[in-house]
């Protein structure tokens, strides 16, 4: 997993089923790039604890190359649960 910076955004790479928090206190979504792996549910989270999916759950995605575009302000952090070790890819501002 890797945390960098590329033009206007940001991207966390996670590749394994975990809990990942790719950033506290405000920003906004920009996209969620599926690039492979074991396609499982993909939580994505306005938050710092807990698993509620109160921005998406992607269920499973519907491909191993799929974008999903959200362009949306987080207010508390940006938290995403995989469950399964999907291959996908975080951009955020």
């Amino acid at each position: 997993m890797g945390f960098t910076r590329l033009g206007p955004y940001q991207f966390a790479y996670i590749n394994s089923a975990t809990t990942t928090q790719v950033q506290t206190g405000q920003g906004v979504l920009h996209a969620i790039q599926v690039n492979g792996g074991t396609l499982g549910a993909i939580t994505v989270i306005d938050g710092t604890s807990g698993s509620t999916g109160n921005i998406a759950v992607i269920t499973p995605p519907a491909s191993s190359t799929d974008t999903y575009l959200y362009d949306l302000r987080y207010i508390n952090g940006l938290r995403i649960v995989t469950a399964a070790a999907t291959d996908i890819t975080v951009t955020w501002a």
